[in-house]
């Protein structure tokens, strides 16, 4: 016999350089191939017989065929080969041990791994069936070869092990025997979880003395754990610091939850599971696996995933603890260590981050400027609202936005009062006076200012701004509208920002008597917002024209009302001014006189600006805007509001537009 790397080349062997390193599978292939080596010398020494008249001569010929298998040279050769004792020491050996099968379903299941593992076996397998149509090994072919041919059956019961946990695909005695490539590589001799999709996660930590003595141990059958936690990107940490055990962190399950048990680990589903549909496709995997001592953890968004899973086999649900802020901070500084402790804090307390997020942080920053830093948290914390918000760009500053003195004062105090909200949470125990949500309520009709006092808001505390789409959010079956808000903030609660609902008077108005199941549910939806906005810990700004529509208990609901007036002439006069950047010439306007005459909001002031600064820009001179230009822009938007545009309006500057009446 020839040998390759250690592997004896004989002739139970047909493919050079298979490789198969377990000894216990490098046998039982062996088997089979020396089986079906042995029973193609039978057919050559039959001659050209059919394959129907092979299988009515079986009993005729069975003297014949055992006296061959002894006497002919190769046949007897053969047979020595095949009376050696079992290897009892590998892979499949073990599997066979753990789930007690019998020598003829290990046959089977060697006879399947041979034409997975060595694909020279196919003419061999058509040779033995007379039929070049199928190239595969079958349950008949395994009666054929075994010598008690009634045993083999139980391979094909879907009672049993093989099939029983989807190890062992198989119709019928005819079809074909299919194994997964995954567990056919395993049982050769492929060890290292990465190989298979799997990945070994790493020990984060300690966990508790119970944890350790629960989780210690392989469970007796398949224990689904679930790990509850909205707002966490990764379970991961949290699940490999439970016990002693290794564990495996794979993209799906299938046969990964047998490979997992084959290599004594418990084994965690990446990603979180947001809904019933999701959980129940794991189903059927699980129903297959849940005799087998395997742990599966797998991390959910909320408890009501988990009914989805067979009852009988959930373990116990755990709460996912996050960092806290001592830990976040104490993080940030081992992985940049340049870093100022005050940046470390003040990130710490803004971002949820998770310890293998801020690893990543620490990667990609290089020089760990608090504006680098903050910037990199962003990037890591990116917020998937699943189509219900989208960023609005901050354009405006404090000096952009005009308000009466008194409500110019309530906006500042907002703004203090947000800047000092972490620092009263987080270092002066504000915790005892409340949740720390800063929930706003600004009120007025459009263009007022409403939507750029949030904008003025976040760019002053460099806060990034989400706009709700109230579109989306809004549904009308009953308790949608519920997990829409819930899907909202809990994304929001990755990362202190503004979450900015306009037109909220269509979500929130006032809560009705309670007269049917519709009122019933609308009251629910509008208590858990209100709950909601108290515990977030970002800024949550509600927008209104009709803040008489909305529900009394809003008022102690939030921390500021700010009601945003039509502005009066004064207010109107510093818009003017102020409406066009210091590049356009705006040195023709009778700011006075527009202030004067023309009652009406910013936002039509920012309009008239607008068009006017396009019309300018059309004849391609330079960057100026005439009176002109500015007269004719505010008869459009006055037209727009089917209010007057007649010489009463514009006055001695009537003739200046006269050509473009109606």
């Amino acid at each position: 016999m020839n040998v390759y790397k250690g592997e004896t080349m004989g002739p139970d062997r047909m493919m050079p350089r298979l490789g198969i390193t377990d000894p216990s599978t490098r046998w039982w292939v062996g088997q089979a191939i020396l089986r079906l080596r042995r029973e193609v010398a039978w057919l050559r020494h039959l001659g050209g017989q059919d394959a129907a008249q092979v299988s009515l001569d079986l009993v005729r010929h069975e003297a014949a065929k055992t006296a061959f298998l002894k006497n002919d040279p190769a046949a007897g050769y053969l047979s020595g080969f095949i009376a050696l004792a079992a290897c009892a020491d590998g892979a499949l050996a073990r599997l066979a041990y753990r789930l007690s099968l019998t020598q003829a379903e290990c046959f089977v299941l060697a006879l399947a791994l041979a034409a997975r593992l060595d694909g020279t076996l196919g003419p061999v397998f058509a040779a033995c069936h007379h039929d070049t149509a199928r190239p595969w090994p079958t349950l008949g072919l395994a009666q054929a070869l075994w010598d008690e041919p009634l045993a083999v059956l139980a391979a094909g019961d879907a009672g049993r092990p093989l099939r029983r946990l989807g190890l062992l695909d198989v119709a019928g005695p005819g079809e074909a025997l299919n194994l997964s490539p995954s567990l056919a590589r395993y049982l050769a001799g492929e060890k290292e979880p990465e190989a298979f999709g799997l990945t070994a996660l790493e020990r984060q930590g300690r966990a508790s003395k119970n944890m350790t003595q629960r989780f210690g141990s392989a469970p007796e059958r398949l224990e689904v754990i679930a790990l509850v936690g909205a707002a966490q990107a990764d379970a991961a940490g949290f699940v490999a610091s439970l016990g002693k055990r290794p564990v495996l962190s794979a993209d799906g399950l299938g046969d990964r939850l047998v490979l997992s048990w084959l290599m004594d680990a418990d084994l965690s589903l990446s990603g979180a599971i947001r809904d019933r549909e999701a959980m129940a496709s794991l189903v059927p995997s699980l129903l297959k696996a849940r005799e087998i001592g395997v742990r599966v953890f797998l991390h959910v968004t909320s408890r009501d995933v988990i009914g989805a899973l067979p009852a009988d086999s959930i373990g116990p649900v755990l709460p996912i603890p996050s960092p806290d802020k001592t830990t976040r901070a104490t993080a940030l500084k081992a992985v940049m260590p340049g870093v100022k402790p005050a940046v470390a804090a003040e990130v710490a307390r803004c971002f949820r981050l998770e310890l293998r997020e801020i690893a990543r942080i620490g990667s990609a920053v290089e020089t760990p400027t608090r504006e680098a830093v903050v910037a990199a948290c962003r990037t890591e914390c990116s917020v998937d609202f699943q189509g219900l918000a989208d960023p609005l760009e901050p354009r405006y500053g404090r000096s952009d936005i005009v308000l009466p003195p008194a409500v110019d004062r309530q906006f500042d105090e907002a703004l203090a009062a947000i800047k000092g909200a972490t620092r009263l949470q987080y270092d002066w125990d504000g915790g005892k006076l409340g949740d720390g949500g800063i929930p706003l309520l600004f009120a007025g009709s459009p263009g007022t200012g409403k939507t750029m006092a949030a904008e003025v808001i976040a760019r002053e505390l460099d806060l990034p701004l989400f706009r709700i789409d109230l579109s989306q959010v809004v549904n009308k079956y009953i308790g949608e509208t519920e997990k829409n808000l819930k899907r909202v903030f809990d994304a929001a609660e990755k990362m202190r920002c503004i979450l900015f609902f306009d037109e909220a008077d269509a979500l929130f108005g006032k809560r009705s008597e309670v007269k049917d199941a519709n009122d019933r549910f609308a009251n629910i939806e509008t208590g858990y917002l209100l709950q909601r906005m108290d515990s977030f810990s970002g800024v949550s700004v509600l927008a209104t024209n009709r803040r008489k529509d909305l529900d009394e208990a809003f008022s102690r609901r939030l921390r500021y009302i700010l009601e945003f007036p039509v502005p009066g002439e004064a207010e109107r006069r510093r818009i003017w001014e102020h409406v066009y950047p210091a590049k356009i010439d705006s040195s023709d306007l009778d700011i006075a006189f527009l202030a004067r005459r023309f009652q009406i909001t910013g936002g039509h002031i920012r309009s008239i600006a607008m068009n006017a600064a396009l019309q300018a820009a059309a004849r391609g001179r330079k960057a100026a805007v005439t009176m002109r230009d500015v007269l004719i822009a505010t008869r459009r938007e006055l037209d727009k509001l089917n209010r007057k545009s007649g010489p009463d309006a514009f006055g001695h500057y009537y003739t200046e537009i006269e050509e473009l009446r109606a």
